[in-house]
């Protein structure tokens, strides 16, 4: 995710989670991990239906390692949501325990292996930008639909276990206007058209996590670019159209995605890359699954100047590089998300440099990504870049210039003292080992010291746990005008 615009008030509360609040502590996403795996999500929604709400089905497939105990049941996150109808294996639950922000399981209905729970469901549109939100043009009346999770909003839109490190395949059906465009992360195999809507099936994704799964809808401006090996679309909507160069974007796409996949070693695997410009949007962009999202202030409505258009890139190639680092291999919890935006930050300056125009971008990270994290690390306020996050009601209290820009240096400084190509093997072994998986800081580490055969935790932890810039102190005693003295 770029920082650009993102204001939170967070406060901590440290427990499993919260009775009846909207979050989701360390220790019940712990629990959870410990007894299920192999998800899979096959959703339904319903977006023509109504103005202020949309329906939906989830049928939420996963094994469970060892029954929950009765003084800690499994629950299922589901925010401000209205329940239809629940099944757990087959069974109909009459009245479910729902507290408006998690979904209890009725333990007796549960099983050892495979277990199937199904949900209909009601829920109103977003008009914060969390979960799936709808802006109406006021240009033209067109209404626009997106979707924006990062860190625990996918359960405002469907009831999921929301957490990065129970990650799942996703299968979507969705009935949409006739004029709409449906965009999710993998392309459509079918759309079927009825009366007065159409239905589109999408299939079975990779895993990955719910905070980078999108669906955006409405009737996009498509732009496609058919020329490179992977299919590269851009979409706004159709009163910004005029304002957007589409030659830049995909430009800047084709060298970004030869510069990672070269780089990485690891070629991007999610068969085509769509980015949304969408209205309304309260960061800068998100790097959902192949379906990237970007706040409109980036297109600009006068001919944009050479700073203009390096901010863009940079924005663009710090979202692609996500789909490595955050995507394909995904930090275990938010107590890494420092390392996610930091090594995107890293990422994307080196491919401005290496892979665009922008050959002073260095210069530029300097002169302001670099200042930023200094003018916040002198602060009291200042913090460890490597820091533990209790629960997601603060996962983002520390999304800040050390997160990113401080962060961001220290990985560059790292990459100088191992050297560039040593450095590149560690991150290499660090994808390849993780693809499809979670990892933590110390994962990412173990893969650098063993590219540099040496051990680096010591070092790595002086630089990464520790809060504060270098200062020294002179004392003095002048006599007669001159320093006679210097302790």
């Amino acid at each position: 995710m770029n920082h650009f615009f993102t204001l939170l008030l967070l406060f901590n509360v440290d427990l499993a989670h919260a009775k009846g609040t909207h979050e989701l502590s360390k220790s019940e996403a712990l629990y959870r991990s410990s007894l299920i795996s192999e998800v899979g999500y096959e959703l339904y929604f319903n977006l023509y239906k109504s103005e202020t709400e949309f329906s939906g089905k989830s049928k939420i497939e996963f094994d469970l390692k060892s029954l929950p105990s009765k003084s800690r049941p499994l629950t299922i996150d589901f925010a401000k949501g209205k329940i239809v109808s629940l099944k757990v294996n087959e069974t109909s639950v009459n009245k479910p325990k729902y507290d408006s922000y998690h979904i209890t399981l009725p333990s007796k209905d549960l099983k050892r292996g495979k277990n199937t729970i199904e949900i209909a469901y009601d829920h109103a549109y977003s008009r914060n930008g969390s979960g799936l939100h709808r802006f109406k043009d006021p240009e033209d009346n067109q209404v626009y639909i997106f979707s924006d999770f990062e860190p625990y909003d996918a359960n405002f839109m469907f009831p999921c276990f929301d957490q990065p490190d129970l990650k799942g395949t996703y299968q979507l059906q969705v009935e949409a206007p006739l004029s709409w465009q449906v965009i999710s992360s993998l392309r459509e195999t079918q759309i079927q058209e009825n009366a007065s809507f159409k239905t589109w099936t999408f299939p079975k994704t990779l895993p990955f996590s719910t905070y980078i799964f999108a669906l955006h809808a409405g009737p996009y401006h498509v732009w496609e670019d058919k020329s490179f090996r992977i299919p590269l679309r851009l979409f706004a909507r159709e009163t910004l159209a005029k304002f957007v160069n589409s030659d830049d974007w995909f430009t800047w796409s084709r060298n970004g995605f030869d510069f990672f996949e070269k780089y990485f070693g690891f070629e991007y695997p999610f068969k085509k890359y769509d980015q949304i410009i969408v209205p309304e949007f309260g960061s800068g962009a998100m790097e959902n699954v192949a379906a990237v999202t970007f706040s409109e202030r980036f297109v600009k409505r006068y001919q944009p100047t050479q700073i203009d258009r390096e901010s863009n890139a940079n924005t663009l190639l710090h979202e692609m590089a996500h789909m490595w680092f955050g995507d394909i291999v995904t930090m275990t919890w938010w107590d890494d998300l420092w390392l996610n935006e930091s090594f995107a930050t890293f990422m994307a300056y080196t491919a401005l440099v290496e892979a665009t125009e922008f050959k002073d971008a260095w210069l530029d990270f300097y002169q302001d990504t670099k200042l930023w994290a200094y003018s916040v690390d002198i602060t009291p306020t200042t913090h460890p870049i490597s820091t533990q996050v209790a629960n997601t009601s603060v996962a983002f209290s520390n999304f800040d210039g050390i997160t990113y820009g401080k962060g961001a240096s220290v990985l560059k400084l790292f990459s100088y003292y191992l050297g560039t190509e040593v450095f590149k093997k560690g991150v290499q072994d660090f994808i390849q080992a993780n693809a499809f998986k979670n990892a933590t800081f110390t994962d990412f580490i173990g893969s650098l010291s063993k590219a540099a055969k040496t051990p680096l935790g010591s070092w790595s932890n002086k630089w990464f746990e520790t809060q504060g810039v270098n200062t020294f102190e002179i004392k003095y005693s002048c006599s007669d005008d001159r320093i006679n003295k210097i302790d």
